[in-house]
């Protein structure tokens, strides 16, 4: 169990969902009234982050931002959204993510010594699986359909299923032999949170999303918090059919966690950039 909270403390700094993908959009129904509609979308994003915080486990003391380097890195990820009716919206979201750097001391990792300069890797591929129901919806209908404008409170609850891998690859101090030593693991991780965004004019969008994590496994504890804000521009805004968005926000992230004396805490954060359909 001690070895399942800790691999928890490890996805958890990567796995959440960055956004809802717009799911929430806006119709003219009866009496000129302006409704939610239920819609499919899908978004391929970008995540290009700075890894910082430190982190004791298996032996591995180490200051990611003084005492190791990593290079700011972007991933691509994929995120579908479809509207089971006009207050729920599923959520499906897959990404790998990566970071690889360098250790400037002399360290040990499972049960194994390396000099400075070892090559350190974290890398983790997920799904997310999330449910999003909308608590409040506001609108400003205006005179025309172009003045249509909107606006959502959505209450978040999901559960990530990840698969993560960290591995540290040196020389030993005194053969100079190659050396390597690994972790790796699976494991599902629920999480909750809150997203809302509102309609600024009839081609831009703004939204923002929180989630939280507070769980304990095996006698250990993890703690996050995620936060981001985003703004979308609509592309082609005489389309009547699909709707295509131009993404672009920020993300930070942090984690929390401790199990039988190890402990991380660590951050993730970055620019986000996108493209959006609508459908």
């Amino acid at each position: 169990m001690r070895k399942i909270c800790l691999l928890a403390v490890v996805l958890v700094m990567v796995a959440a969902v960055p956004g809802t993908a717009w799911e929430r959009d806006f119709a003219w129904g009866r009496r000129g009234k302006v409704s939610l509609t239920p819609t499919t979308t899908a978004e391929v994003f970008g995540w290009r982050t700075d890894l910082f915080g430190d982190v004791d486990v298996k032996g591995l003391t180490l200051g990611l931002d003084g005492e190791a380097s990593f290079a700011a890195k972007t991933r691509l990820g994929l995120t579908l959204t479809h509207g089971l009716s006009e207050v729920n919206n599923l959520v499906l979201t897959y990404n790998s993510f990566d970071h690889t750097g360098r250790i400037h001391k002399a360290v040990t990792f499972d049960n194994r010594s390396y000099q400075a300069g070892a090559n350190i890797k974290i890398q983790n591929n997920w799904f997310d699986l999330a449910w999003s129901h909308n608590f409040r919806f506001w609108e400003h209908a205006g005179t025309a359909p172009r003045e249509r404008r909107g606006g959502f409170i959505d209450g978040l609850l999901g559960i990530k299923v990840c698969k993560a891998d960290l591995d540290v690859a040196g020389l030993e101090p005194l053969t100079n032999a190659r050396a390597k030593g690994t972790w790796s693991g699976s494991f599902p991780i629920p999480y909750i949170g809150v997203g809302g965004g509102s309609q600024l004019s009839p081609n831009l969008w703004v939204d923002g999303h929180c989630k939280f994590i507070a769980t304990t496994l095996g006698g250990g504890s993890v703690r996050s918090s995620d936060f981001d804000l985003n703004a979308a521009m609509r592309l082609n805004p005489d389309g009547k059919d699909a709707q295509w968005f131009a993404v672009l926000g920020y993300r930070s992230f942090r984690v929390d966690g401790a199990s039988g004396g190890d402990d991380a805490n660590l951050g993730y954060r970055g620019p986000l950039f996108g493209f959006l359909g609508r459908f």
